[in-house]
């Protein structure tokens, strides 16, 4: 994905306390500050999976996930996934062209 998130880091005593700016609820404590920053990327990788996830749950018709699971099983990022997901739901035009 290209989008981009500011982590904010802080000392506090003994530990290093950081979080994303951008989503609520992404906190981190650790002993280091490079133990935090690895934490805070993998703790935004699991969020954004989780929202992923999320929008798969919104899929109700079987022929949508059977395309779905057949994309996710082929190497491809979370992105392109979403994207076809979303395609899915665009209404189709059904008219004939003359």
């Amino acid at each position: 994905m290209n989008t981009e998130y500011t982590a904010v880091m802080k000392q506090d005593g003994d530990w290093w306390i950081g979080w994303i700016e951008e989503i609520p609820g992404i906190n981190c404590q650790e002993r280091t500050r490079d133990e935090l920053t690895e934490t805070l990327r993998i703790t935004l990788r699991e969020a954004e999976y989780a929202d992923f996830l999320k929008e798969w749950a919104k899929i109700e018709d079987d022929q949508t996930w059977d395309k779905l699971l057949k994309l996710i099983n082929t190497p491809m990022d979370l992105e392109a996934a979403v994207q076809a997901r979303k395609a899915e739901e665009k209404p189709q035009d059904n008219s004939l062209e003359e």
